[in-house]
């Protein structure tokens, strides 16, 4: 692909001609979803270079349940308060290792570090609410030489993807729009096309805002000399181009995908998905429709329009407190429209907000939850909601995290940052493991579980005590923990625990020999005692 620059430069405006009848169907319904909930965002299609305010909204409930939405995902999927994650290997004995646990217990405390000192979690809102509004999201992971990583979500409006064979989003191809200052301070001027070159260089500065397109192209490289470090030769490609002049203006590569697209609701065989935003679109739009024909005829009510005799035109006061004197025989002043019925309407408003909030699951994310409610009510509640929102947030966890901490977890290592990993987990499989309160909602019901299994086996165990043979207090114990979110480091290790179980075991032993020793030697004295105090044979 590095080969014949004019070829590899034609070849990316190819794909986003092949790319854009796709995205072109979407574009009237993110349109109107960005409209209705955004209020101020990107330039959709042909208007990228450019923010659009919209002049539709006349009620704020479906921003406010989208912001909802979007805070209440980001805080129980990947709270910075807290540890969301942990890597463990896939083979379970590994981390018994000390050497391994202590090495990857390090690695997640790095990570969540630099994370938290990072734009992570502000580019992590907005990839909520890009995916709560147009339902996709392709969020970028990027390195940073002072920071280690930066974060941003691209906007779909000018970003166009491509799925593999198994349904996977392996190619994002974005439109940026760069003045040719701009172009330089990215690229380099000597690697810009002469056209933007003369701008920077020319006296004359009536060019020096007009803006250039250029294309960035991320995909999977095929044609590649894997024993090479080049950037050409790395697993996926990075080609920027430039659109006016057809010009190659880079091309490198990333060791793993940068991008990680989550997808809410995918519809069948498209690249882009649904959102919440985009099921109850209709909703959105009569509400606002009925929020401006009430506040019209609120208005009419309070200053309605009036029926005048024509001979007091000019004369009649309006203003608060006015005095209109006329003549009962001629007629006198009236509202000209009456307005009935004003409650029904406003019940129609209701009705209309209530979906609107469920339609963003304000009702699943934000459950009636008191101090004094039972634990296993508690329990049946946190279940329901996942058992709803798991099929909508299961996904996300594949599509957005899992990439996402890949890719950082390969750029921290490559920089260092963990320190050199363990002889023993050479090429073994790092796998991923979710602790945040939805991933542990998800665990809930095992939790529950016991809970039930207790009071149902409970009497029955005081009739037949063998029954508690059957079961591991121990996992039980940890599992219920674990699942409640007992943090890692307050669970003793099991090696350990079992070393103090020993111990304890060979304590009691002991002080029981010694117990019987004492005894042994009580007994012996009395023994003595009696002998003596005994008369002597005749």
């Amino acid at each position: 692909m590095a080969g014949d620059t004019k070829k590899t430069a034609e070849m990316v405006i190819d794909r986003l001609g092949q790319l854009k009848p796709e995205h072109q169907l979407f574009e009237k319904l993110w349109r109107d979803c960005a409209e209705f909930c955004l209020l101020f965002h990107e330039g959709i299609g042909g208007n990228t270079d450019r923010y659009e305010i919209s002049p539709r909204v006349f009620d704020e409930t479906a921003v406010l349940a989208r912001a909802f939405f979007d805070c209440a995902l980001h805080g129980m999927m990947a709270n910075p308060a807290g540890t969301w994650y942990s890597a463990v290997t896939e083979d379970p004995n590994l981390m018994e290792k000390s050497e391994v646990r202590e090495f990857l217990q390090n690695a997640d405390k790095v990570t969540h570090h630099i994370l938290n000192n990072t734009n992570f979690h502000k580019a992590l809102n907005k990839e909520f609410t890009h995916i709560s509004t147009f339902g996709i999201a392709p969020f970028f992971c990027g390195e940073d030489l002072y920071r280690g990583a930066y974060f941003f979500p691209a906007f779909i409006g000018n970003t166009y993807v491509a799925e593999n064979h198994q349904g996977l989003v392996d190619t994002v191809l974005r439109e940026h729009q760069y003045t040719a200052r701009q172009a330089a301070q990215k690229f380099g001027e000597d690697r810009l096309p002469p056209s933007i070159k003369k701008i920077i260089n020319a006296t004359d500065k009536t060019d020096r805002e007009r803006k250039f397109t250029f294309l960035h192209l991320t995909c999977p490289r095929a044609d590649r000399d894997v024993r090479s470090r080049k950037g050409v030769d790395m697993p996926f490609a990075s080609i920027y181009v430039n659109a006016e002049e057809k010009a190659l203006i880079t091309e490198g590569g990333y060791h793993e995908m940068p991008w990680a697209t989550a997808r809410w609701d995918v519809p069948w065989r498209s690249p882009y998905a649904c959102s919440p935003a985009m099921t109850i679109l209709a909703a959105i739009k009569g509400e606002n429709i009925m929020t401006q024909d009430n506040e019209i005829a609120g208005h009419k009510m309070l200053e309605p329009p009036m029926q005048i005799p024509l001979e007091l035109k000019g004369a009649v006061k309006m203003y608060s407190g006015g005095l209109n004197y006329f003549d009962s025989k001629k007629g006198e002043m009236k509202p000209a429209v009456t307005i009935s019925n004003v409650i029904y309407a406003l019940e129609m408003l209701k009705d209309k907000r209530e979906r609107i909030e469920q339609g963003f699951f304000k009702h699943l994310l934000q459950l009636p939850l008191k101090p004094d409610m039972p634990i296993i009510e508690v329990m049946a509640r946190l279940e329901e909601q996942v058992r709803v929102l798991g099929p909508m947030v299961g996904p996300l966890f594949f599509e957005l995290f899992s990439p996402s901490i890949d890719r950082i977890f390969g750029m921290f290592l490559r920089a260092g940052y963990y320190g050199r990993p363990p002889e023993i987990l050479q090429g073994q499989p790092i796998k991923i493991q979710y602790m945040s309160s939805i991933a542990r909602a998800q665990k809930i019901s095992e939790a529950k579980a016991a809970l039930q299994a207790n009071e149902i086996l409970g009497p029955l165990m005081q009739v037949w005590p063998e029954m508690k043979d059957n079961f591991d207090g121990d996992k039980i114990g940890r599992g219920v923990a674990e699942s409640m979110g007992t943090p890692q480091n307050w669970l003793k290790d099991e090696g350990k625990r079992d070393e103090l179980r020993a111990l304890q075991a060979q304590m009691i032993k002991e002080q029981q020999a010694i117990a019987q020793l004492a005894q042994g030697a009580d007994v012996a004295g009395k023994l003595k005692e009696a002998l003596a105090a005994a008369p002597a044979p005749s």
